[in-house]
């Protein structure tokens, strides 16, 4: 088997979410996690060609959004490109994110809080309840 380096990996998973943001399969896409904004920097023209190729927009999210939905020592302090085609999406994404921070403020941050965060960000990302149920259930690294 050919050998794919890590870049082109990485770019060819972005270049598929940003079609399927494109057709509306998904209202947020999200790229790999990668180790820091700074890495990121190396995609940035990359990104920069294939969303204006697709009519979407993207965001850079210098501090990966944790949730049960994805494993925890996968995405807590890493970067990600954020893939989206109606400004909306990224206002809700925020608000998601700041609800978040709003329970472990008021330390409500409890299992019903976690699976609605939870929830509410997978259903962003535009899958079925049914996979939403079935993520939570195979995550064997929550957070903490």
């Amino acid at each position: 088997m050919q050998h794919i380096d890590l870049y082109s990996f990485h770019c060819g998973i972005i270049d598929c979410f940003c079609e399927m943001v494109h057709a509306g399969l998904k209202p947020l896409a999200l790229s790999e996690p990668l180790p820091s904004a700074a890495e990121c920097e190396a995609y940035l023209p990359f990104v920069e060609t294939c969303t204006k190729k697709h009519h979407i927009l993207f965001y850079l999210e210098p501090d990966s959004f944790v949730t049960d939905l994805f494993p925890f020592e996968k995405n807590k302090g890493k970067a990600h490109f954020l893939f989206y085609r109606d400004p909306a999406v990224l206002f809700t994404y925020h608000e998601i994110k700041q609800r978040k921070q709003q329970y472990i403020a008021s330390d409500s941050y409890n299992a019903a809080a976690r699976r609605e965060i939870a929830f509410s960000f997978g259903t962003l990302l535009g899958y079925p309840s049914d996979g939403i149920e079935r993520l939570l259930a195979e995550n064997k690294q929550p957070e903490p």
